[in-house]
C-alpha cells in the first residue's frame, strides 16, 4: 500500500469481515506469504481470524510493534493495510522470511525480550502485540510488560494472547497445563489495554 493509500484510509474504519475479506484477497494474491510454503498456509489457516481481530483494533495505530513476531503474517498483513511495522524476535526471523520482512520493509532487531530491554526509546509505539509469546517464557514477564509499557506511547494499545490451556482443542493436544481463571470458550484469551489505563 502506497503513502498516500495508507493516509487517505486512515480516517476509514474496517469492519473484522472486511480486514477477513482483505486478507483472503492478499493471500489469493501471494501478497502475505509465498503460498509455496506449506507451514505458512497452516499458520494463515490458524491465526486469520485472530489476526484480523488485532488489525481491527489497530486500525487507527499507524507505529506497531510486534514482540516475537515469528513468521511475520500478522506483520505483514498489518503492512498492507498501512501500518509502520517493527518486529522483534529471538531469532533471525527476516533471514527465513525474506519476502516478508526485507520486501515489505518491516523493520526486525533481534532481543531475548525476556531479559533485554526494548531497543526503541520511550513512547515510540502506538501499539505493541505479543501474540503467543508469554508462554515461552522461563522467568516472570514482568520486565517485558514494563518494557512495553515504556516504549508505548500516550493512548497507546497493548494486544497480548496467549493460548488457552482449557480449550478442547488444547486439552486434546495431551500437555497439562496449570491455570488460573481461563476461559473455556476460546482457543486462545487475548487482551487489550490502553496506555491511559495503566
Amino acid at each position: 500500500m502506497s503513502a498516500r493509500d495508507a493516509a487517505e484510509n486512515a480516517d476509514a474504519t474496517m469492519s473484522k469481515k472486511d480486514i477477513y475479506a482483505k486478507a483472503l484477497e492478499l493471500r489469493r494474491r501471494g501478497r502475505l506469504y509465498d503460498r509455496g510454503d506449506a507451514e505458512m498456509e497452516d499458520l494463515f489457516r490458524g491465526s486469520i481470524d485472530r489476526f484480523c481481530e488485532i488489525a481491527c483494533r489497530l486500525q487507527h495505530a499507524h507505529r506497531v510493534l510486534d514482540v516475537g513476531s515469528g513468521q511475520g503474517m500478522l506483520l505483514s498483513l498489518l503492512s498492507e493495510l498501512g501500518h509502520e511495522c517493527h518486529a522483534l524476535d529471538l531469532f533471525d526471523a527476516p533471514e527465513r522470511y525474506p519476502r516478508i520482512y526485507f520486501d515489505k520493509g518491516i523493520r526486525f532487531q533481534a532481543c531475548n525480550v525476556e531479559v533485554d530491554p526494548l531497543p526503541f526509546e520511550d513512547g515510540f509505539f502506538d501499539a505493541v502485540v505479543c501474540c503467543q509469546v508469554l508462554e515461552h517464557f522461563t522467568h516472570s514477564h514482568l520486565f517485558l510488560m514494563r518494557e512495553i509499557y515504556r516504549v508505548l506511547g500516550p493512548e497507546g494499545i497493548v494486544e497480548v494472547d496467549v493460548p488457552n490451556a482449557v480449550c478442547f482443542r488444547n486439552q486434546l493436544s495431551g500437555t497439562t497445563y496449570i491455570t488460573t481463571g481461563a476461559e473455556k470458550a476460546q482457543p486462545e484469551t487475548i487482551y487489550y489495554w490502553r496506555s491511559d489505563h495503566w
